[in-house]
């Protein structure tokens, strides 16, 4: 069948259904496709969307520009889920590249205001098209709180930032942006309410609804572990880092540069954590790239 649509002389959409079955199914899929089933067929309702979620992370690596997981038709206006269960359905199928098929009827007595509203979010549709195609990734999935938390580069230096509440009631999530790979970012703008929060640095704070999403869109954002002084050091100030952050104990390097051709005794603190530092010295600026270990969860 590919080879009979290779040879027609127009674009040609072959969706594959094997329902996610057998053995590395994407991995034959994608070359002769542009989509393949993750999972079983969708049901109207909440956990059928809970599942295929959970089914799509392990096959996120395959998706590709004009090659894409097809997480099954959308549900949103069948009456089966709640608004912000609709807005997290439409949420998830987009970041994750997966085609938007309607499964709602069209006609005005069939489709509600609200649920076409939700398909309307442009903003949303436009990180499903983006032309990078990369897709979002879960990157912490936080059991015992039931959130968690995905990202995936956009374009223009873009990144997509989603916290997902898998609970049924709202909850106050404090997420460490370095979590999803950043450290900060310097404009933020929410999709769903469709308003720009201005700048993030090291954390984000949200009311997230039961069942619910919020979604942004970040620019202009540093990578995560990547801190810039701030204090400018002459030959007896202190230069500090802000909002500095380890998630687990490991090794972490730092560099200091100094023009200076005298020596100099350099001292670093890590919270309440004292890091021995050697002496830096020579006619030229010298660096110095030492590792510590530094207990998970320090900030100084």
């Amino acid at each position: 069948m590919a080879n009979a649509l290779a040879s027609v002389d127009r674009d040609i959409v072959y969706s594959i259904c094997q329902w996610g079955i057998g053995d590395n199914m994407a991995e034959w899929a994608g070359p002769i496709g542009s989509s393949w089933g993750i999972s079983n067929d969708i049901i109207n309702n909440w956990i059928s969307v809970f599942r295929i979620t959970n089914q799509i992370v392990p096959f996120a690596k395959y998706s590709a520009p004009g090659k894409y997981n097809d997480m099954d038709m959308l549900m949103v206006g069948n009456g089966g889920m709640t608004v912000e269960e609709s807005k997290t359905h439409f949420t998830l199928w987009c970041i994750e590249k997966s085609l938007l098929f309607l499964g709602a009827g069209l006609e005005r007595n069939l489709l509600d205001a609200t649920s076409l509203e939700i398909l309307k979010n442009m903003e949303l549709v436009a990180i499903n098209k983006a032309p990078l195609g990369e897709v979002a990734k879960l990157m912490r999935w936080y059991t015992e709180e039931q959130y968690d938390v995905w990202a995936g580069n956009l374009s223009n230096s873009r990144t997509i930032f989603i916290v997902a509440n898998w609970g049924r009631t709202a909850k106050t999530i404090t997420v460490d942006l370095p979590d999803a790979g950043i450290q900060s970012a310097g404009k933020t703008r929410d999709v769903w309410s469709k308003s720009d929060i201005g700048a993030l640095d090291g954390r984000y704070t949200a009311e997230v609804t039961g069942h619910g999403v919020k979604v942004l869109i970040l620019e202009n954002t540093v990578a995560a572990r990547s801190y810039k002084s701030l204090v400018f050091d002459s030959q007896s100030s202190t230069s500090g880092f802000g909002k500095v952050y380890a998630h687990t104990s490991s090794e972490y390097s730092y560099e200091v540069t100094t023009p200076a051709r005298q020596s100099r005794q350099i001292t670093v603190t890590a919270g309440n954590c004292k890091l021995r530092a050697p002496t830096v010295s020579g006619a030229q600026p010298t660096r110095f790239h030492p590792s510590h270990s530094l207990p998970a969860k320090t900030r100084s």
